[in-house]
C-alpha cells in the first residue's frame, strides 16, 4: 500500500515538470512523455499500468463525445490487456512523443461506427439478413476513412477550413486549430464521405 502510494506521488511529480509545458491543455497522465510513461512503468508496472490505462479510457471516451457528432470509434474492439501493449509498444517506438498522442494513435487505429447517441436504438425484430447488412456498412464505414476516399475528404476538408497543414485525424486539428475547427473539420470528413442526398 505504502509503496502504491509512493509511486502515485512519483508519478505526479512526472507529471507536473517539464512536459506539462509541452502539453498544454492536458493534465493527469497524458501530459507526460513516452519516455517517462516507460520509466514509471519499468519501476512499477502494475501500478502505471492502472493509472494510465484509466487516463487513456477517459480521454478516448471525451474524444467520442466531443470531436463528432456522427461517428465514434468502437473503445470495445480491444481488450484492456491489448490496449496497454499497444501503448507500451507505441512508446518504445516513440520515446519523445507525448502520451496523449499515443492515446491518440491507438484511438485512430480502432474501427469507427456510428455515433450511438445520434442512432436509432436497436431494434431487437430486426431481420438477420437486415442485420447482416448493417453490420457490413459498418465495417465499409471503417475501411472507407482509412482509404483514398478518406484521404481525399480530408485533403477536401482542409482546404474548405484553410487548414494548411497535412492531418490526418480530428485530435491534430484540435491540437493545431482548437477544438471548434475539429469539429468542423471531422464532421466535414464524413459528409464528404457519406454526402446527405437530400443536400445534392
Amino acid at each position: 500500500m505504502k509503496r502504491g502510494i509512493a509511486t502515485s506521488v512519483s508519478m505526479l511529480s512526472l507529471i507536473f515538470t517539464a512536459s506539462t509545458a509541452q502539453s498544454a491543455g492536458i493534465l493527469g497522465s497524458g501530459a507526460h512523455n513516452c519516455a517517462e510513461f516507460l520509466e514509471a512503468y519499468r519501476k512499477d508496472p502494475v501500478g502505471t499500468d492502472a493509472a494510465n490505462t484509466q487516463w487513456a479510457l477517459g480521454f478516448m471516451s471525451a474524444m467520442n463525445l466531443t470531436v463528432s457528432e456522427k461517428l465514434e470509434f468502437d473503445l470495445t474492439a480491444l481488450k484492456l490487456g491489448e490496449m496497454q501493449r499497444w501503448l507500451r509498444k507505441y512508446c518504445a517506438e516513440h520515446p519523445q512523443a507525448e502520451f496523449y498522442e499515443a492515446v491518440d494513435q491507438l484511438m485512430f487505429s480502432l474501427p469507427s461506427k456510428p455515433n450511438r447517441a445520434n442512432s436509432a436504438p436497436p431494434d431487437p425484430d430486426v431481420p438477420p439478413a437486415t442485420k447482416r447488412l448493417i453490420d457490413e456498412a459498418q465495417k465499409q464505414t471503417a475501411s472507407d476513412s482509412k482509404g483514398p476516399r478518406g484521404q481525399y475528404a480530408r485533403e477536401t476538408c482542409g482546404q474548405k477550413l484553410g487548414i494548411s497543414a497535412a492531418v490526418s485525424d480530428g485530435r491534430e486539428v484540435a491540437r493545431l486549430y482548437g477544438a471548434q475547427k475539429a469539429i468542423a473539420w471531422t464532421d466535414c470528413v464524413v459528409d464528404t464521405l457519406y454526402p446527405d442526398p437530400a443536400k445534392r
